[in-house]
Parts: structure tokens; C-alpha cells; sequence
């Protein structure tokens, strides 16, 4: 058994619009493309490139700014050195084929700088943290369609080895699978190996193996389940 690790704060945007775990919205997944909210709706400093980010990027970015303003940590997530670890499963794959398409005409002549930039899954989180102080570990993770248990697993293994103070875990999905009706949009939570004083805690959790549990002692399943009512 591990130690354990606290909830402080969460964001998303769907389909559905964008909110944080604070707000007690629910979080929906209707059909459609994600709603991206313009830079002036959730930014106190917007990034300095948002307008030329891919979805992808814009996505992963506007969930991660609501997640540290719900846990109070906008502005001073580099002094806790935190860190941020994503999950997804077809990650920026639309930009990756629309910097291909623009490849084709005039022998590559007129293949698109700014297209380029974000054909990584990882620019997303080298904006994050850019944006907003993010000093300790970062990288992507695959996933299966566990929506972001990947990556949390990972981020709660981190913070127990003590990488880092504080990390975000979420999962970013812009493009949907393949003749299949599958959720997309963003979400991130903060997690922290304790209570931060004047910080709220939503949850408690703790890892067992590959297993995420709840303070009830139930397992968790998908990220998504952090934004439904406590029991």
C-alpha cells in the first residue's frame, strides 16, 4: 500500500463548455468539438501564442489554467515544482495529418511552419509550462481509453518518490476514434501528497498497484469520476 494524495483542484472543457471542480458543474460529454474558450474567459495572463495553438494545445492549456486556479496554485505552481503528466490516445494526431496535407502541394514548399510546431504531443505541455511556472516532471503518456488513469497513476508515483510538490494528471482528446461515438475535450486535476494549508481538498486517494482508491474505498476508474458528487 501506498501513501496517499489529495484532490485540490480540477478543470475541464467539453462539448458541454468549461468549468472547475469547485464550481460543482457537472462535467458532460455531449456530442460535438469541444468548446475552446477564448483566451480573455480563463487566463489571468493568457499564453503569449494562444491564438496560434492547435486544439489540441488549446485544449490541454485551458484545463490545466482552470485546474491551478481552483487549487489556488495560479501564479505559484513553480514554487512547488509542480509537474504535469497527460494522457491520450490519438494525442494531436488531427494536426499531424493536416501539417502532412500541406506537405503534398508545390514539393513541400508550402508545408505550414506554425502546423509543424505542435505535431508533438508533448507541445502541449512545454506551453503549460511556459505559461505557468511548471518546473518539475512532464511528459505524455498512451492510454487505452482509461480517460487519464494512466496519468494519474503516474503522477501519484511521483509525488510519493518525492519528484515533485505538487503534479497535474489529466487527459486531452481532440480527435474522435474511428466509427466510434468517443468522448472529447480536456481535463486536469491538481494532486498534492497532503493538505496545503487554506487549500480545499475534494478527495483523498491512494494507490495500490496499478489500482487508484477513494477514501470510501471504492476504485477509481476515469478521471471523470473526480467531477461527480461525493457520496
Amino acid at each position: 500500500m501506498s501513501g496517499g494524495a489529495v484532490v485540490s483542484g480540477g478543470g475541464f472543457v467539453t462539448a458541454g463548455g468549461h468549468g472547475r471542480l469547485g464550481e460543482g458543474r457537472p462535467l458532460l460529454f455531449p456530442p460535438g468539438a469541444p468548446l475552446l474558450p477564448r483566451k480573455g474567459e480563463i487566463f489571468a495572463v493568457p499564453p503569449a501564442r494562444y491564438g496560434r495553438f492547435d486544439d489540441y494545445t488549446r485544449l490541454g492549456c485551458a484545463a490545466v489554467a482552470l485546474a491551478l486556479r481552483d487549487a489556488g496554485l495560479e501564479g505559484g505552481a513553480a514554487a512547488m515544482n509542480a509537474g504535469v503528466v497527460c494522457a491520450s490516445g490519438r494525442e494531436c494526431l488531427a494536426t499531424d495529418l493536416a501539417f502532412q496535407a500541406s506537405t503534398l502541394a508545390e514539393d513541400g514548399r508550402l508545408a505550414s511552419p506554425n502546423l509543424f510546431t505542435y505535431t508533438l504531443p508533448t507541445i502541449v505541455l512545454g506551453e503549460c509550462a511556459v505559461a505557468f511556472g511548471l518546473t518539475g516532471p512532464t511528459f505524455c503518456t498512451g492510454e487505452d481509453g482509461r480517460m487519464g488513469m494512466t496519468a494519474l497513476l503516474a503522477a501519484l508515483r511521483l509525488l510519493e518518490g518525492g519528484e515533485a510538490g505538487a503534479m497535474l494528471a489529466g487527459w486531452i482528446e481532440s480527435v474522435p476514434a474511428a466509427g466510434a461515438d468517443s468522448p472529447l475535450g480536456a481535463l486536469f486535476v491538481v494532486v498534492e501528497p497532503a493538505p496545503r494549508p487554506g487549500a480545499r481538498v475534494f478527495w483523498k486517494l491512494r494507490r495500490q498497484g496499478d489500482a487508484v482508491l477513494l477514501e470510501n474505498g471504492a476504485r477509481l476508474r476515469s478521471l471523470p469520476r473526480l467531477f461527480a458528487a461525493r457520496e
